[in-house]
């Protein structure tokens, strides 16, 4: 029997490996962006104190947001598509990301909170005009239900009721791009028929991950 000692064995052995291989963080592309959005990505990352990579993540939401209603992208042939996207910052709390959101989603709330404003007076208007349009079609509904109970012809006030079916007024589309957790019908309708551009925004990945509109039967 061949006796080997501790001290051959270690001598013999190669170092352990180790069961997690560490990772170090890729630098981030800053240098990717334009000048200006490259300066306003080291401004607010200096004044907030956070990294690089979490500030160039809220940056490219709102961009995102700004530009989707306005430009689309071609991927390939046949896949042309806004150029939306879907992004996700993974942050311990007190990472400042709320800070971080507030400096660039804030010219977004203002654009809304303006634009409502200046449409305040297109939106009276249009209520006045829904308004009579709709006393309109009930009085001639009214005609339609009495002239049709008493025997007589309906057909010129059937064409009347559909000549003002095309003139429904149309609602104004006034500005509503940030919306919370919402179910997936509520947010198709809200595209078709508030605005046609919005962002699914939360502070708390856990309100969008675990509302209705994620549920597996959804």
């Amino acid at each position: 029997m061949t006796k080997i000692s501790l001290s051959q064995l270690q001598s013999e052995w190669p170092e352990p490996q180790p069961i997690v291989k560490p990772e170090q963080s890729a630098r981030y592309p800053i240098e990717a962006f334009p000048p200006i959005i490259q300066d306003a990505i080291r401004e607010v990352a200096e004044a907030v104190q956070a990294p690089i990579a979490l500030v160039g993540s809220c940056t490219l939401s709102a961009i995102s947001v700004a530009a989707q209603s306005k430009i689309n992208v071609s991927r390939d042939k046949g896949l042309d598509g806004p150029v939306s996207l879907y992004l996700l910052s993974v942050a311990a709390s007190g990472d400042r990301k709320s800070s971080i959101d507030g400096f660039f989603m804030r010219p977004i709330e203002a654009f809304e909170r303006e634009t409502r404003e200046a449409m305040k007076g297109e939106l009276l208007s249009y209520r006045a005009r829904l308004e009579a349009w709709e006393a309109e079609r009930k009085g001639i509904l009214k005609s339609i239900a009495t002239a049709s109970g008493s025997g007589k012809d309906t057909a010129e006030l059937k064409q009347r009721l559909i000549n003002l079916e095309r003139q429904q007024p149309e609602q104004p589309k006034i500005p509503q791009l940030m919306v919370g957790e919402n179910t997936s019908e509520g947010l198709r309708k809200h595209l078709a028929e508030k605005y046609p551009s919005t962002i699914l925004h939360s502070a708390e990945a856990g309100e969008i991950f675990g509302g209705h509109a994620m549920r597996a039967d959804t």
